[in-house]
């Protein structure tokens, strides 16, 4: 009997001290995530609302991890920054997974999917949402992961990081630096905003990503907001497979790096679409291998093109490819030919 007392004992404990949860309605939810949960799982086939989660989670962890198991949330999460001292000292040392979920407009507001303000290490994993305003916007997003996830018919925005917009946040102090898009979808709906966004973000980085469907303004936006800590992006094997109205790539930065390699563009439009915003940045395009009629590239101020490999017979340095036939103010294009690699070099438009 001591000895079942004793298991008892040692039961109830582990359950009153325990930061997993089950829940399987809204009310449970939205109060599982007030609470001291590291870990709630979703039991449920679908919840309907706008779920908060407050700026200090109480879990010892400093995490939460919410594993949708599949089910249907017909609102959001939303997470807000009410100025950059708390986002800074206290909102930014906890962070969030959010796996297996499906995110649809609420009954309130069409609104996000998920917008998580200030975190270091936010992580989405197979999230899909559709119809919403926007997928997933993450603000002072520090090393943060989007994965596998799916927005389908946003009318605004697929996935972005972005800086604070909050009392006090700028461009160099609530930055999303070092985060990634992996392996993500988005079908855009016509006339969208962009479906990938990377604003005021330094090192951040996308791969294996594929924007579709409608005709957005631009499918890939990455913009230093003229900040003079923004300094790298880099995309890798994107696939662009409707048209976009201003470009598929719209890029501006100061001073910095723009690396696109393996990019693809299923139809003609602004390709690249490049700015200096101070300075003399330079483009790299690597290893881009289909180039179909009527494909352009724009350049403004000092922007410095060096364009290598590709498909054998692609000349970038045409001024037919460049919008208004001006070429950039340094285009460098290496390409291998049946003689070698061979280098054109223009500077202001003149070979040299």
């Amino acid at each position: 009997m001591k000895k079942l007392l004793l298991l008892f004992a040692v039961f109830v404990t582990v359950n009153l001290h325990a930061q997993t949860i089950n829940v399987g309605t809204a009310t449970e939810l939205q109060t599982a995530l007030n609470g001291n949960y590291s870990c709630i799982n979703l039991v449920g086939t679908s919840y309907t609302g706008e779920f908060t989660i407050p700026t200090t989670l109480l879990a010892k962890s400093k995490t939460i991890i919410i594993n949708g198991n599949g089910a249907a949330i017909y609102g959001g999460f939303y997470r807000n920054a009410p100025d950059q001292t708390t986002a800074l000292n206290t909102m930014n040392q906890y962070s969030a997974t959010f796996r297996d979920l499906r995110l649809f407009k609420g009954s309130s507001r069409n609104g996000c999917g998920i917008y998580w303000a200030s975190t270091y290490g936010l992580n989405c994993d197979n999230v899909r949402v559709e119809g919403k305003d926007s997928a997933i916007v993450c603000r002072f997003a520090l090393k943060s992961i989007i994965n596998n996830c799916f927005s389908v018919n946003c009318k605004r925005i697929g996935f972005l990081y972005d800086k604070g917009d909050w009392v006090g946040a700028s461009n160099s102090n609530s930055q999303s630096n070092c985060s990634i898009f992996n392996s993500c979808r988005v079908f855009n709906a016509d006339s969208a905003e962009y479906a990938f966004g990377i604003i005021a973000a330094s090192e951040c980085s996308m791969n294996t990503c594929i924007s579709e469907g409608g005709s957005p303004k631009i499918h890939v936006l990455f913009d230093g907001t003229n900040s003079t800590v923004v300094k790298e992006f880099y995309a890798r094997t994107v696939h662009v497979e409707s048209i976009a109205s201003i470009a598929a790539f719209k890029v501006s930065i100061r001073e910095g790096v723009i690396f696109l390699g393996n990019i693809y563009a299923q139809y003609g439009q602004v390709l690249v679409d490049a700015t200096s915003q101070a300075g003399y940045p330079n483009i790299y395009l690597d290893q881009c291998t289909w180039k179909p009629s009527g494909t352009t590239l724009k350049s403004t101020g000092g922007c410095r093109w060096y364009i290598n490999g590709g498909t054998a017979g692609i000349d970038w340095t045409t001024t037919t490819t460049w919008s208004g036939g001006k070429l950039p103010a340094v285009l460098v294009q290496d390409r291998m030919t049946a003689s070698g690699i061979e280098r054109k070099t223009f500077v202001n438009g003149v070979a040299k």
